[in-house]
């Protein structure tokens, strides 16, 4: 795992520690601790957790620093200068230092190692790949096997009138299920609606907070010199002689400090994100409406006819519920935060720069508040017409698989024992392909 925007991460411990090489290993050390946690902490299968396990040592890298080590620093733009600024607290930032927090050449080294053991890797990759496989083709096989056993069940065991008025309720009940998940994606709808209004007024509540900023306590400590006379009245070679003395006095005053701006908007803007996509994330359960699907159609078939299979219902169902695709949202407004400068750093004294720094740090907020009110309203409405799409799609789709499965089985009982025969060849040739 390679994370990027190191120095990023450094701004922000920079004030923390003593030195550049100090904030570098605390940084690292701290980023580190939290990858290996969020990874040991995930629920997944064995194999998924092999290859997530070289990711608990991320390499930290930074183009841009990286970049800087190799020009002059009078040939810095705008950008590398305010990086330069937020990193090189205690003057000790040299090109040296831009190399190691750019770190460019350890994934080189890793990039390296793996061109040279790429065939040996695609081979151990490829001998994963075939028990994959073999499942796959096993259950598929299984599948086609179980439709074909049903098929011929109730080829042999019923009758084409029974199969027609079978056909005719089917519609009847078809009604029903429309109904049903009618409701489920209504539920949906309606918890998306509450989660919108309560993600606003998140968002509201955390733009006041970030568009603060709190006044800071600094001391400085002066230096007054005064003249002292040399001079013994018994020694006239002091006479008018004398030296200079020196003393100390402390003066307080209230600042600002710019990096606490540049954090609120940072801070506003991951929140704003965060928030978003919980309000998606959490609306939205995947499985658990799979499974409201699932039953609201095999709880409104009539399967009390000996003649009504409900297991061959309930294949179709799943064959057609495994095509269907939720939307997962997310939301990006990385281009916002880069659209953000700061024209202040460091401490902020003069009574009028704070007020232009507590001013612009109010816009800012506000205006990315709008921005992401926006965009997160427009999601919605997106996923509310992709709802209403998924639901139309999937109602007809059940039906369109269903009645086009009762057809075909209506024309085979056309002929009805050249149909058994071929269905009996071909339950022999699964249980061959099978051995």
């Amino acid at each position: 795992m390679v994370c990027s925007r190191f120095d990023d991460g450094l701004s922000d411990t920079i004030y923390d520690v003593d030195s550049i090489e100090e904030a570098i290993e605390e940084t690292r050390s701290g980023l580190a601790k939290r990858a290996a946690s969020v990874i040991k902490g995930q629920n997944i299968d064995e194999a998924l957790a092999k290859v997530l396990e070289p990711c608990k040592t991320p390499i930290f890298v930074s183009s841009m620093c990286w970049n800087m080590s190799e020009k002059d620093r009078a040939a810095y733009d705008k950008q590398e200068q305010l990086v330069i600024n937020n990193i090189n607290e205690y003057d000790d930032v040299d090109d040296a230092i831009l190399k190691k927090i750019g770190n460019i050449d350890a994934v080189r080294k890793i990039y390296d190692e793996v061109i040279a053991a790429k065939d040996e890797t695609m081979s151990a990759k490829a001998g994963s790949f075939i028990p994959a496989s073999e499942n796959e083709y096993k259950n598929t096989l299984k599948e086609l096997r179980q439709s074909a056993e049903k098929n011929l069940e109730i080829l042999k065991t019923g009758d084409r009138e029974e199969l027609s008025k079978q056909k005719k309720a089917m519609s009847s009940q078809i009604n029903g299920v429309r109904s049903s998940v009618e409701t489920v994606f209504g539920e949906m709808l309606a918890n998306m609606e509450c989660a919108k209004i309560d993600t606003l007024q998140l968002l509201r509540e955390a733009s006041k907070d970030c568009a603060k900023l709190t006044d800071r306590q600094g001391t400085e400590t002066h230096v007054t010199s005064y003249r002292v006379s040399d001079s013994v009245w018994y020694k006239p070679s002091t006479w008018g002689t004398s030296h200079r003395a020196y003393s100390t006095y402390e003066t307080h005053y209230t600042y600002l400090d710019a990096s606490d701006a540049l954090e609120n908007i940072r801070t506003f803007a991951t929140d704003s994100c965060s928030y978003i996509e919980k309000a998606f994330y959490n609306t939205v359960d995947v499985m658990g409406t799979k499974r409201k699907l699932l039953n609201v159609v095999i709880e409104n078939f009539d399967t009390s006819s000996e003649m009504y299979d409900p297991a061959l219902f309930r294949l179709i169902t799943e064959q057609t519920l495994n095509k269907v695709e939720f939307p997962v949202m997310k939301m990006d407004i990385s281009e916002e935060q880069a659209a953000v400068s700061s024209k202040f750093s460091g401490e902020v004294r003069d009574s009028r720069e704070r007020s232009e720094l507590k001013k612009l740090l109010a816009d800012t907020i506000s205006s990315l508040l709008t921005t992401v009110e926006d965009k997160f309203v427009n999601e919605v409405n997106s996923f509310r017409s992709e709802i209403e799409k998924l639901k139309s799609g999937f109602s007809g789709q059940l039906l369109e698989n269903i009645e086009a499965d009762f057809n075909k089985l209506m024309q085979q009982f056309e002929n009805k024992e050249k149909e058994i025969a071929n269905y009996e060849i071909l339950l022999t040739l699964f249980k061959e392909v099978q051995k």
